[in-house]
This record gives C-alpha cells, sequence and structure tokens, in this order.
C-alpha cells in the first residue's frame, strides 16, 4: 500500500504540473488573443497611420529634391562666373593680341613709309 501510496501522490504531483503547465499555455493563448486584438486596432488604424508615412516619405522626398535642385543651382551659378571668367579672359586674350598686331602694323607702316621715301 505504501508503494500505491507514493503512486499515487507522484502521479497527482505530475497531474498538478501538468494543469499548471496548461494554464500558463492557456495564459499565453489569451496574451497572444490580447495582442492580436491590439493588432487588429492598429490595423484598423493603419489607413491614417499609412496615410502618416506616405506623407513622410513625400516629405524626404521634396527635403532631397530641394537640395538636389539648390546643388544644381550652385553648379550652374558657379559655371556662370567660370564662364564669364574664361570670357573675360579670352576678351582679353584677344583685345591684348590686337594691340600687338596693331602695333605691329604701325610699325610695318612705318617701314613701308620708309622705304618709299628712301627710293
Amino acid at each position: 500500500m505504501v508503494e500505491l501510496r507514493a503512486l499515487t501522490d507522484k502521479s497527482t504531483a505530475v497531474k498538478e504540473d501538468i494543469d499548471k503547465r496548461m494554464e500558463s499555455v492557456e495564459r499565453a493563448g489569451q496574451e497572444d488573443l490580447d495582442e492580436s486584438r491590439v493588432s487588429d486596432a492598429r490595423k484598423a488604424k493603419s489607413p491614417d497611420h499609412h496615410d502618416n508615412e506616405n506623407i513622410s516619405t513625400i516629405s524626404k522626398s521634396l527635403v532631397r529634391v530641394h537640395h538636389e535642385m539648390f546643388s544644381v543651382s550652385n553648379r550652374i551659378e558657379e559655371e556662370r562666373r567660370k564662364a564669364i571668367r574664361q570670357e573675360r579672359n579670352r576678351w582679353d586674350e584677344l583685345t591684348g593680341r590686337k594691340r600687338v598686331l596693331l602695333k605691329e602694323e604701325e610699325r610695318l607702316k612705318r617701314k613701308e613709309k620708309d622705304l618709299k621715301m628712301n627710293q
């Protein structure tokens, strides 16, 4: 009988352990169910959330595009300044060349005049 009582106590302990584990599983399942309800509530709110995400994405894109436009505008302005400097340098170069040619022309005209006078 003692052995039966020990077995009965062990089986009772095992049953209690199983019951506790089942309760914890049921509680976990209930928590999952509660979380899914919260998730369903979030899904119900998701059109607003989705709209806010879309607005945020568009806003970020606008900032990026604005920055790119600013950058391109600066590059255009730099190129315009560079072109003006290059044109000015080219103009200075051409006027300098013209002065040299005018001096050369004057020198040659004087030389020609001197040669004609000496003839």
